[in-house]
């Protein structure tokens, strides 16, 4: 799997937010998301591992250290360019609010717990009013001489009340968690697509 499977994968997941919202699948649902949008800049950085020939294998640690000590050691400028750029946007992702709590929760989410989330409900009741006027007439002496009026509306049809639930990370409450994952992936395919446009 590449850096496009890996955003398709997160766009998957983002969807399935957005649809499984607020069922009880929605906690499997964000933690894929958390885990599968922070892999992309893992993802971009083996990507640029090959293209830059570097031979890092599969099966050492690849971090940005490790690249650029490896960039360095074998004097690959195209390399070192790259890793200073990467390092320096994913410095300026994480210094993001929304980034950072992207992040943060992915890694607590994979190493200790989900992190707390806050519920809004909102319920909607809906009322139907009707009205129907009765005119009486009188005559001098007070002998009702006409009734009339309007017909009686039927009887209102009750229409349950609706809720509407909208989940936020308890530490960031300024928009719902479907937005937030939008933002952060948005970020990230930034990043995918700038390091394509300038390290081709």
């Amino acid at each position: 799997m590449g850096v496009d499977e890996k955003v398709a994968e997160a766009e998957y997941f983002l969807q399935r937010l957005r649809t499984t919202y607020p069922n009880d699948d929605f906690k499997f649902e964000l933690s894929a998301f958390l885990s599968s949008v922070r892999s992309i800049a893992d993802y971009l950085l083996e990507e640029y591992n090959q293209k830059c020939k570097l031979g890092i294998t599969i099966t050492d640690k690849l971090t940005i250290p490790t690249f650029k000590a490896e960039a360095t050691r074998s004097g690959n400028s195209h390399a070192s360019k790259f890793i200073r750029w990467y390092e320096a946007e994913i410095g300026r992702i994480g210094n993001n609010p929304i980034g950072r709590l992207v992040f943060t929760r992915r890694n607590l989410n994979i190493h200790r717990a989900q992190g707390p989330l806050h519920a809004k409900i909102t319920l909607h009741e809906y009322l139907t009013i009707t009205e129907s006027v009765t005119v009486t007439v009188y005559d001098e002496k007070g002998q009702v001489i006409g009734v009339g009026g309007s017909q009686p509306s039927p009887p209102p049809t009750s229409k349950p009340a609706e809720s509407e639930i909208s989940w936020y990370f308890s530490d960031y409450t300024s928009e719902d968690i479907p937005t937030v994952c939008e933002k952060s992936l948005g970020m990230i395919r930034k990043l995918v697509e700038d390091a394509r446009k300038s390290f081709s």
